[in-house]
Parts: C-alpha cells; sequence; structure tokens
C-alpha cells in the first residue's frame, strides 16, 4: 500500500459494513499487532486536517521512512480530515489501543498533561529558529516524560508556523479592535486566556468544524498559521488577515505508549529516527511555504496588514501569571534558554 494511501484497509472496511450505515465506530476497530510473526505491523496515524496541511506532510514522510527503514515490516495508513473521529476521540482510541498514532494540537494534550499548554502561551518562542531549539533540547524530553506517564510517546513535532488573525469586520491594528468579534479559539485554557487579555468574544470549536462556523457567520473570525490558512480554505470565508505572530505553533505526534512498548526494540528504533526525519522534512516545508501562503492569500483578495506587536505582547502578558499553575517558571526558563 502506498504511503499517501488514506482508504480504509480490508479490515477496517469489514468493520464499516459491520458497523453498517451510521459509519465506522471506532471500539470496532481492530487493534493493529505488535507482535505477529512475518505479518507486517500497521500503524494507523490520524489528523484533523488536510492534505496540504503541515500535519499530514509530517505523517507522509513518517510513513516513507518507516516502511522503508523497515524495509516493509510496518506500515503506516494515514487518515486525514478526522475520517477516524474527532480528536478526543482518536486520543481515547489511542489509550484503548484501536489506533495507534495522531497528530493535533496542544490543547487536547492539555486534558492530560497540563504543561502541554506551555507550548501556545504567547509570544513564547522568538520565531521558528528558537522553536526548533526547543524541540531538540532539554525542556521538551521533559515535556515528553510527561506524556509517557499518562500513556502517550511523542515521536516528532508537526509544526503549523506562526499564527496570525483573520475576520470578516475589520483589520486588527491594535488589541482594542477585538473588541466585540466572536473569536472561534482553540479548546484550551491558553487560548481562551490569550483572546480573553485581548478582550476579543471567544468561543471554543473543534478545528473540524471551523470552516463552516466562519461560512455561516457563528464565529467572526479565527487564528492560524498561512498555510494552514490557505489548505483550509479560510480565504474563501475570511476578509481579513492580520500579521500578529502571537503564538509559533506546533503539534506533537504521538504513538501509543503501551502500543510502542510492546514493539521490538529494532522497530521502536525506526519509529523514532523516522519521527526526527519527519520533523526536519516538515520544518523545511513551514519555511518554504509560509510566505508562499501569504502571496496566495493576498492574490485571494484577502487585505492583510501588519501591526506593532508590542501592545499585544503588552496585552497578553498577563496570561503567563493567569497560568501559572500550567506554566511553571523553571520549565519556562528553559525553554527562553534555548534561544
Amino acid at each position: 500500500m502506498s504511503t499517501l494511501d488514506t482508504r480504509l484497509s480490508r479490515r477496517d472496511l469489514l468493520g464499516l459494513l459491520t458497523a453498517g450505515a451510521a459509519g465506522v465506530v471506532l471500539g470496532e476497530l481492530a487493534p493493529a499487532s505488535a507482535a505477529a510473526p512475518g505479518k507486517a505491523i500497521t500503524i494507523r496515524y490520524a489528523h484533523t486536517a488536510s492534505l496540504t496541511h503541515p500535519s499530514h506532510i509530517w505523517g507522509t514522510k513518517f510513513a516513507e521512512v518507516v516502511e522503508m527503514t523497515t524495509n516493509g515490516a510496518v506500515k503506516v495508513q494515514i487518515f486525514p480530515s478526522a475520517q477516524l473521529g474527532k480528536d478526543p476521540e482518536v486520543a481515547g482510541q489511542i489509550l484503548a489501543g484501536t489506533i495507534e498514532m495522531m497528530n493535533t494540537g496542544n490543547s487536547l494534550w492539555s486534558q492530560w498533561v497540563p504543561a502541554a499548554n506551555i507550548m501556545d502561551m504567547p509570544y513564547l518562542f522568538n520565531g521558528l529558529d528558537h522553536m526548533y531549539k526547543f524541540q531538540d533540547g532539554p525542556a521538551s524530553q521533559e515535556i515528553s516524560k510527561l506524556y509517557q506517564e499518562k500513556g502517550f510517546r511523542i515521536l516528532g513535532w508537526a509544526d503549523i508556523g506562526i499564527r496570525h488573525i483573520t475576520n470578516n469586520k475589520r483589520p486588527i491594528e491594535k488589541p482594542a479592535d477585538l473588541r466585540g468579534l466572536k473569536m472561534r479559539v482553540v479548546p484550551s485554557k491558553t487560548f481562551v486566556e490569550l483572546f480573553k487579555a485581548l478582550g476579543a468574544t471567544v468561543v471554543s470549536m473543534d478545528f473540524s468544524e471551523l470552516y463552516s462556523a466562519l461560512q455561516q457567520g457563528v464565529v467572526d473570525g479565527q487564528d492560524n498559521p498561512t498555510t494552514t490558512i490557505q489548505s483550509a480554505n479560510f480565504q474563501e470565508v475570511q476578509k481579513y488577515l492580520s500579521l500578529t505572530g502571537h503564538v509559533v505553533g506546533t503539534n506533537p505526534s504521538v504513538v501509543g505508549e503501551n502500543f510502542y512498548s510492546q514493539l521490538p526494540a529494532d522497530i521502536q528504533k525506526a519509529l523514532v529516527a523516522a519521527g526526527a526525519e519527519a520533523t526536519k522534512a516538515n520544518r523545511a516545508f513551514v519555511k518554504a511555504n509560509e510566505t508562499k501562503a501569504l502571496e496566495f492569500l493576498k492574490s485571494k483578495g484577502m487585505v492583510v496588514n501588519t501591526p506593532d506587536q508590542a501592545p499585544f505582547r503588552a496585552a497578553t502578558a498577563s496570561v503567563y501569571e493567569t497560568l501559572k499553575e500550567f506554566a511553571p517558571p523553571p520549565l519556562l526558563a528553559t525553554i527562553r534558554g534555548a534561544a
């Protein structure tokens, strides 16, 4: 099977037929065997974004490297666009052992690992290179250990780029311009507090529901990197793009710890190495495409402005005090020291 193949496997198709017209019942997906001799190990990798999103770019490279380095002993099936369910459902299935891997934002993981909130703190990283140093350094390992204690293992990071604000009402030149706007925010304490500090009316919502919410006017705006805005076609339902750069975003790619621990040592080593290669490939993708995506969005009629970030930094500084229980100063110092 091609590493780009996103169709259901034969076994999963049988599960679909059993489940009936209602669709896949996640609990009925048979877990892949980690120990059956002579049979390929199947890893299902799920995410909720499109085929052009960094989550998919990471997964595609991971699948390619895994299959090559294991001589086909491990095959990775990629399920984009929430094919296997929304993020909370998939995370539960990873713990249950019926799905093996997923990539999603830190907000979901913060339900198990409160320190995951740190990754989305406003203006924490001084650009992409600073974040890369974090990922390759001791602070990343500290966070990874916290994930493992809860049944998840980070194999790499799918950087999504630098987040900016879009909306349908007006350019955002200063924090006061967000007052009265209904902003979709990632369902997490960090993003809720961040946009409350900026004066917006916050509406927590899963990414898979966002396009229709913008289209129908349920919310006025949202925040994401330019590559995500393009891959999700938000330019079709948003007019203004303000380059606030308030969060440098990265999503961990996570495998179930129980599944991983049952794998032979050589397979574990291959997965870790493939995760590192996929992370490097995704970095190159994001760096190469952020500016291209911005130019694309302009060409489609989005009105782009670049506000002074200083007032936004000042307005969101209070988030660190509000969420200090999730962002302990020693860990913050380690992260910042990576610069």
